[in-house]
């Protein structure tokens, strides 16, 4: 590895052929430390499959299961600490278990010391370290890595500054053929512009009012963007649509979401970071 080169710990997880179901193999094919390409094998735990179970249930209930999922499981104890000492949603500790558990499974053994001398070199370096994780099962591809977390209080690894997560897989078929769009559509959405819930009624009107008209000036300054400069001898005009949401319900959002014709996402608005993702205001 070159010294001006992000460390990168690259990982592969693989089903074994052995008579245990669902046993593995973790190792580790790239690492900044010539010590750190290890192997470990082990099994997917049973509260690990519940967890996963659980997710799939709330989050993914028409998905089909695979060989990783439990029987349905009731009131499964979760998680109920909060490092803020506010009171979690069931959703955002149900997330907060799976990504404990997931990290808690990839990094275990030598994988675990792997990745502590890799953080060590990216450190001394002062550089992120570049995680990896390359899925070679088809039942490993729909589990959301992403959420992996050390322990509660800590942001997931998607969200770490420090690590910069990213996965692949070989196990996928040639995309299908898909018509190119013709044009651009925008979703804007428009949310909350302050935080202070005790406004008045005459308040809520004018706050309305400036919304309007910024999404006014947004829509007008997406549409110069897409015109062909003055003196262009090529045609590079895009039509451009948007379609403006003025705090919507999450309801409508999700609507809107689903119908899959957007290529662009633009939201203005107050939010707050948090370690389960953090939360947006529409409303």
């Amino acid at each position: 590895m070159l010294p001006s080169e992000t460390p990168c710990l690259s990982i592969a997880i693989a089903r074994m052929s052995t008579s245990v179901a669902n046993h593995f193999a973790t190792w580790v094919v790239q690492s900044p430390d010539w010590n750190g390409y290890v192997h470990h094998d082990s099994s997917w735990p049973d509260p690990l499959s519940q967890t996963w179970q659980a997710w799939l249930e709330l989050f993914s209930p028409h998905s089909i299961p695979n060989r990783l999922c439990s029987p349905p499981t009731r009131n499964l104890a979760l998680i109920a600490t909060s490092d803020s000492g506010r009171q979690l949603s069931y959703s955002t500790r149900l997330m907060q278990q799976l990504g404990i558990n997931l990290w808690q499974w990839l990094f275990q053994g030598s994988i675990q010391a792997s990745l502590h001398r890799s953080q060590g070199i990216a450190i001394g370096q002062d550089q992120p370290l570049r995680i990896r994780l390359d899925l070679r099962d088809a039942d490993l591809i729909p589990i959301p890595w992403e959420t992996m977390q050390p322990q509660a209080g800590q942001p997931a690894i998607s969200l770490s500054q420090n690590l910069w997560f990213s996965r692949t897989t070989f196990d996928v078929n040639p995309l299908p053929q898909r018509v190119a769009a013709q044009g651009l559509n925008i979703l804007l959405i428009l949310g909350e512009n302050q935080i202070d819930t005790g406004v008045v009624e005459q308040a809520s009107y004018l706050l309305k009012l400036k919304l309007e008209e910024e999404a006014i000036a947004l829509s007008k300054a997406f549409e110069q963007c897409s015109l062909a400069p003055p003196g262009n001898q090529i045609d590079t005009q895009v039509s451009c649509g948007i379609k403006t949401l003025i705090q919507p319900t999450v309801e409508h959002l999700i609507a809107e979401l689903e119908t899959d014709r957007y290529n662009v996402l633009f939201y203005a608005g107050h939010g707050v970071p948090a370690p389960d993702g953090g939360l947006l205001f529409l409303q």
